[in-house]
């Protein structure tokens, strides 16, 4: 299924968007790799330590006094489903925790970085994709999807058509447009004289190749919605309504055409109300990463961010030296 572009491609969403019905940019947990880490509050940024449970039926067990939670367990479970085998692999992990407290590794930058990151990461998560569903995109972000491809649920009824051209254009004398509106009188004559199938008013073009003499004939088919061809050729073409039909000589600027109706595909009009879901469905991922982009605009907003130009090209090898 064709898949709706959302926004141009100047968009500028962790690179280019280009989101069509057909690219999907996901967000997910790790989405905060590719967009600037939020800054933290500018509170005690030592490892976040371990919360004691208020609730009881949540405690499943106390390692050397620390609360173990049925959350800590839970995410040892595997498909086995074995309860007890997972309570010893969430002790273990405690234990091992523990230790590394006690060896000064809670204090390793290395590991506050890795906390701050896995933080953003949460709350993108929890406030971007599990509290952000189709139903939760603002109605501005999926009238714009809509609007930007309008052409799939709005359509004119088109035309199929094969036209066989007399080609005569501006340059050329009297005489020379006389000769070539004898040819495409020709054609139509032929066309005209009983019903033919759009193979056979094709092959009719090419076989009066041979006898056009100077005269130059065209043979194509093409599809063509309102307006998208000269005005005299357009409304010739329009005002047949059975296909088979053939039209009358038609001169444009091009020569003397002589139409044939192939065949019509109907329009349709399909108003934003009666697909807003599917939209919503199909934006949600690009959705969801315009309301984080948004986000962050306004975080740095009410935020001081000082850079120091020189050191960041020092630290990060940006002067080519």
């Amino acid at each position: 299924m064709k898949r709706v572009r959302m926004f141009p491609r100047s968009q500028p969403w962790c690179g280019a968007l280009g989101v069509t019905f057909g690219v999907t940019l996901a967000v997910t947990l790790g989405l905060a790799a590719c967009r600037p880490t939020p800054a933290a509050a500018p509170a005690d940024t030592a490892v976040v330590a371990r919360a004691v449970a208020d609730d009881a039926q949540q405690l499943v067990a106390r390692v050397n006094g620390a609360p173990l939670l049925r959350a800590d367990v839970a995410i040892h479970l595997g498909s086995d489903g074995d309860a007890r085998r997972a309570l010893d692999r969430a002790i273990d992990e405690e234990l091992l925790a523990q230790e590394a407290v006690g060896r000064g590794l809670a204090r390793d930058p290395g590991l506050e970085r890795a906390q701050r990151r896995a933080l953003a990461q949460r709350l993108i998560g929890r406030d971007f994709v599990e509290r952000l569903p189709a139903s939760a995109i603002p109605r501005r972000l999926v009238e714009r999807a809509y609007e930007l491809n309008r052409s799939t649920y709005v359509r004119p009824e088109v035309r199929e058509l094969v036209h066989i051209l007399a080609i005569a254009g501006r340059k050329r004398d009297a005489e020379y447009h006389r000769r070539a509106l004898a040819i495409a009188s020709r054609v139509h004559a032929l066309a005209s004289a009983r019903p033919l199938t759009a193979a056979e008013f094709s092959a009719l073009g090419e076989r009066l190749k041979a006898e056009a003499g100077p005269i130059k004939l065209h043979v194509e088919t093409l599809t063509a919605a309102p307006g998208e061809t000269v005005p005299a050729f357009s409304a010739a073409a329009f005002a047949l309504t059975r296909v088979g039909a053939v039209s009358a000589v038609v001169p444009t600027d091009f020569g003397y055409h002589t139409i044939y109706l192939k065949g019509i595909r109907p329009g349709h009009n399909t108003p934003l109300a009666a697909v807003e879901n599917e939209v919503r469905r199909r934006i949600l991922d690009d959705a969801r990463r315009v309301l984080l982009d948004e986000h962050l605009v306004q975080l740095r907003r009410r935020s001081v961010v000082r850079v120091d130009e020189d050191q960041t090209a020092r630290a990060l090898g940006l002067h080519g030296g």
